[in-house]
């Protein structure tokens, strides 16, 4: 009887060790669940909130369309593809660009970004500013509009070489002497101003084109 009681025993012992097992597998089984079902679920939010922006980003840019042609632009063409070669190493490279809109107005053409969302609709994002830079400088234009589709307003941008910065130097020079020389009383003042000019523009020509 002793014996039995001893095997008895152990046999519960032994039971109770299984529903523990058996308890702490389902467990770890529904956390594992769990932990999944989160990341699936949180995929399949960020990927319809990301398809609910593209297509958001779409309807806006059809919308850009009726928008240019009542601000009395001429479509000239719309996701326009152009390529853009250039050279790393001394190898040709080439990278394909897509303008939103290519545009004229009163005989002058111009290049529009339509842009939505909070940070991409100002210049001031790096990003979009490096985009419209690259734009401005594949293809020549009269400027490049930013379009501001959340609040319907357009933003002309023009960039500027480091060289503009000189030219507009001399610009402002000459026609502070031209200003101050037709006001001049003396005939040989005017004379010596005349002459300066002249000096200006034979000397300083690759500045002043």
């Amino acid at each position: 009887m002793l014996k039995v009681g001893v095997v008895f025993l152990t046999g519960n012992a032994f039971g109770e060790v299984l529903d523990y097992e058996r308890m702490l597998y389902f467990v770890v089984l529904g956390l594992v669940l769990s932990l999944l079902f989160y990341q699936w679920f949180k995929a399949y939010r960020s990927k319809k909130i990301q398809l609910k922006r593209l297509d958001r980003g779409r309807r806006l840019e059809q919308e850009a369309r009726q928008f240019l042609i009542r601000k009395g632009f001429r479509i000239i063409g719309e996701q326009v593809e152009i390529a853009h070669h250039y050279e790393v190493d001394g190898e040709p490279q080439s990278s394909l660009i897509v303008l939103d809109y290519l545009v004229a107005k009163r005989g002058k053409t111009y290049i529009v970004e339509v842009k939505s969302g909070n940070s991409a609709i100002s210049v001031q994002n790096g990003a979009t500013r490096r985009q419209i830079l690259e734009y401005d400088f594949v293809l020549k234009n009269d400027g490049v509009y930013l379009l501001d589709m959340e609040n319907r307003k357009m933003h002309l941008v023009r960039f500027f070489p480091k060289s503009m910065s000189s030219r507009h130097h001399w610009f402002f020079v000459l026609l502070l002497l031209a200003f101050v020389g037709t006001w001049l009383p003396d005939v040989g003042v005017k004379g010596v101003v005349s002459i300066l000019l002249l000096l200006i523009l034979v000397f300083y020509k690759k500045i002043l084109l």
